[in-house]
């Protein structure tokens, strides 16, 4: 067991306290730890989609959050498949295709159907909640208003 003098703790007591930007990248407008320092050694080579559409090949994932105020955790978890977006960026594997969106298939009380891309949108069109509408595609809510709503078998190109 390592022993640690007073000095040692009130250093680890002071950090711990008060925080120390050298130990992080997620301080406020991704101050803290120089790009060049993160991860350098682990980098691993994505694709990011910038919110106006243009495409990046990025070597260093945290170096490019940091740089852009991006959290971390939120990039890895688009990576994932765990979000969709991380402050508006798209991010990707080397060689993995983009992702598609999905079409939905609301069906309405009366047995019908239809087809749409945007759940926002669509609920918008309707006069519908659409926190609700995703609320009901992601199987939080069995129904909203009498509709349900699934996934479609085939996805589009946006």
């Amino acid at each position: 067991m390592a022993v640690c003098d007073e000095s040692a703790w009130a250093e680890l007591e002071r950090i711990f306290i008060e925080g120390d930007p050298t130990l992080t990248n997620m301080a406020p407008g991704g101050e803290g730890v120089p790009p060049e320092i993160v991860s350098a050694s682990r980098a691993g080579t994505y694709i990011v989609t910038h919110p106006d559409g243009t495409e990046e090949t990025v070597t260093n994932l945290s170096a490019f959050c940091i740089e852009k105020g991006i959290p971390n955790g939120n990039a890895f978890k688009v990576l994932a498949g765990k979000r969709h977006k991380a402050h508006g960026y798209r991010f990707r594997h080397v060689g993995e295709p983009p992702r598609k969106p999905y079409r939905f298939i609301a069906t309405f009380p009366d047995g019908s159907e239809e087809r749409y891309l945007s759940h926002k949108e669509w609920a918008e069109s309707h006069g519908f909640n659409p926190q609700s509408i995703r609320a009901v595609a992601c199987g939080q809510k069995p129904h909203y208003q009498g509709i349900k709503i699934r996934r479609a078998e085939e996805m589009v190109d946006p």
